[in-house]
């Protein structure tokens, strides 16, 4: 059986293995028959990273090579296994001897010392002299390792190695197969995939502000924000959209300027976060209400002047009827923010449309009139529930869920508690519960100086836009300057100087969290 070239649509066969090294071989044992994917509801999945268990090892092998069936039950373990047939099939072709007192443990996972004697033995490899591994010495496997290696097959996992007691992924099993089989890798073209990236609470007190007005005195400006979000600049601007969360009311003429427990933040600070790169941020938060309706009013004002879209406040009833809308090439996405409280504060009562209250039905129901509007993609901005706890609450949990669960939605982003909190997938979808502080002057516990900016993949499938992956970039706010840092750049840039512990040990606390549900796929954009 030979692989034959093949005109792909962009992102190949397989939705999870885009950008995957292996992606080429993939593809290649894909169009020779050799694999079907794993899916079961779905036939677009490769589940790249998963182990291959020897009874799938034997499934590969049998369409690599078209064996043909066998009659032969040699093997105790393997009549419930759905591999059965294959297992008997590799049997009588003498690939396999089993794994002991007549059994083929078909459940088991395949360690790259066993793949190397199943690839061995099924393609006839010479015995080779050349020693290519440091730490095959001891495996009873050495000789097959030593085969493969002569013939091409394995480069091993690095360093000199070969890795024998580790399992063998089914992304390098395509990639052992395609060498074998002599397959050139099909090249696939990218998948068309928009990023959104995503920042936690945007809170100015007043040690900020008069940071800002100090960088002012150097450029010219009244409050200079723009050196705080200049290192995390390039991250926002790589991004297709950049959505922040701006807790605080601004003041249209800078006058009046506070902080805790009501805030009013310079209206400088909008200009501050359109140049850093945001396109548009959610409003609804505890403070939204701080300088009262006219608040409310000057600060989508200043938004407006600055670039800024904005969801979770308004001023008409119809304004707060109309989620914020971004296009950005086929894709159109809608987004909805919404408040639990207001700090005890109410919304006068001819306008209750100021802010959006975090009510399930009523935001169910505009994400659905957006989806009707031809929104493809409904992100919903959260604001609740405890501060300081890194851990979702249930109300919280149940909230988020209800939400995400509705068809209407595709991301849930939440915000407030001031410090990180997990990401949790459900089905093809995902909630990120908490990002923490993008910028503060909180120091109270370690973890309120950590931020994260959460870049969500959204790529098209079956004729719908989906969260394809998810990338973090963990943050960290300077003391004094209220530089937002990204932790790992700073350090590989080799900039963190005194600080590269410190920012070493936000990337560890952040990242722990983040990965604290263990959603897949959600990975570091990049590692200290």
């Amino acid at each position: 059986m030979a692989a034959e070239s093949a005109t792909l649509p962009p992102g190949g066969t397989f939705f999870d293995d885009d950008g995957n090294v292996h992606e080429g071989a993939i593809e290649a044992i894909a169009a020779a028959g050799v694999t079907r994917g794993c899916g079961v509801e779905v036939d677009d999945l490769f589940c790249p990273s998963r182990v291959v268990t020897r009874g799938q090892m034997a499934a590969f092998l049998r369409r690599a090579l078209d064996l043909p069936a066998s009659p032969d039950d040699v093997f105790a373990d393997d009549d419930a296994s759905v591999f059965e047939a294959d297992i008997q099939a590799i049997a009588a072709a003498g690939i396999t001897r089993g794994c002991g007192a007549g059994r083929f443990c078909p459940e088991r996972p395949v360690l790259r010392g066993e793949m190397a004697a199943f690839l061995t033995r099924a393609f006839g490899y010479p015995a080779s002299d050349d020693d290519s591994f440091v730490d095959d010495d001891d495996s009873v496997f050495q000789a097959d390792i030593q085969a493969l290696a002569a013939a091409g097959v394995t480069k091993g996992c690095g360093a000199a190695r070969y890795c024998p007691e580790d399992p063998v992924r089914r992304d390098e099993m395509a990639s052992f197969l395609t060498r074998a089989l002599r397959y050139p890798p099909i090249v696939v073209q990218p998948r068309p995939v928009v990023s959104v990236a995503f920042t936690g609470d945007t809170l100015i007190h007043l040690p900020v502000t008069e940071r800002a007005e100090q960088n002012g005195d150097i450029s010219g400006r009244p409050y200079d924000f723009a050196p705080m979000f200049e290192p995390v600049e390039p991250l926002l601007e790589a991004a297709d959209l950049a959505i922040c969360h701006l807790e605080v009311p601004l003041s249209p003429s800078n006058t009046g300027l506070s902080g805790y427990p009501t805030f009013n933040a310079p209206r400088d600070l909008a200009a501050g976060l359109a140049e850093a790169g945001f396109d548009g941020c959610s409003t609804a938060s505890n403070h939204s209400i701080d300088q009262g309706a006219a608040g409310v009013v000057a600060t989508l004002d200043v938004l407006d002047d600055a670039g800024l879209a904005h969801a979770g406040t308004a001023r008409s009833q119809a304004e707060a009827d109309q989620a914020a809308v971004y296009r950005i090439g086929d894709l159109t996405i809608a987004h909805l923010s919404a408040t639990w409280w207001l700090n005890g504060l109410s919304e006068p009562g001819a306008m209750p449309w100021l802010v959006e209250n975090l009510d399930v039905d009523r935001l169910l129901e505009r994400a659905r009139a957006a989806k009707e509007a031809g929104a493809d993609f409904v992100v919903v901005s959260v604001h609740c529930c405890t501060e300081y706890q890194t851990e979702p609450t249930t109300y919280q949990r149940q909230v988020d869920r209800a939400l995400l669960d509705s068809p209407h939605v595709d991301l849930v982003v939440g915000h407030h508690a001031h410090v990180v909190q997990p990401i949790e997938r459900r089905g093809d979808e995902f909630i990120v519960y908490g990002l923490g502080n993008f910028v503060s002057a909180q120091r109270r516990l370690p973890e309120t100086i950590d931020g994260v900016v959460v870049i969500v993949e959204v790529a098209e499938r079956h004729g719908a836009w989906v969260t394809r992956a998810i990338r973090y970039a963990p943050t960290w706010v300077e003391a004094g300057t209220y530089r937002v840092l990204p932790a790992a750049e700073t350090i590989t840039s080799g900039t963190a100087g005194a600080l590269e512990e410190t920012l070493r040990a936000s990337w560890s606390r952040t990242s722990r969290t983040i990965l604290g549900f263990r959603a897949q796929p959600v990975t570091p954009l990049d590692r200290p």
